[in-house]
């Protein structure tokens, strides 16, 4: 009876730790698991260095449109004056510029194609940057 015993635990022992179709199955599934986790952090380590990164340019944009513009077509600059349709380009880039950041900021100086537009930084002899139309 003792040496049955020792038989079947030594059997048991030896089953548990051949390759049977409980081992195999086990241990295809610790290796499936490891690999998806190990693929989800390559993921997150690719998404995380490849992210690009969004920089808005519109108010550049906007200010080099009024720029071609006044640079393109020479007849507006008749006389001193700005022309209405420029200053009302330059009122709607200045109002979203101002509006469309953060923090207290304030249109001191800019000039378009070499010619002044406002000047808040001069004694007062040019016309201010205020944004009234």
């Amino acid at each position: 009876d003792k040496v049955r015993n020792r038989m079947m635990a030594a059997c048991r022992l030896h089953m548990k730790k051949s390759n049977n179709m409980q081992n195999i199955a086990s241990r295809h599934s610790e290796d499936i698991g490891i690999k998806v986790a190990l693929g989800v952090l390559v993921m997150l380590l690719i998404f995380g260095v490849l992210e690009p990164v969004i920089i808005d340019q519109s108010p550049e944009l906007g200010l080099e449109f009024i720029d071609a513009q006044v640079k393109h077509r020479p007849e507006l600059w008749s006389n001193a004056t700005w022309p209405p349709d420029v200053r009302e380009q330059v009122l709607i880039w200045a109002d979203g510029l101002l509006k469309g950041t953060t923090g207290a900021k304030e249109l001191l100086y800019l000039d378009i194609q070499q010619k002044l537009f406002c000047d808040s930084l001069s004694d007062g002899s040019s016309m201010p940057c205020t944004m009234d139309p």
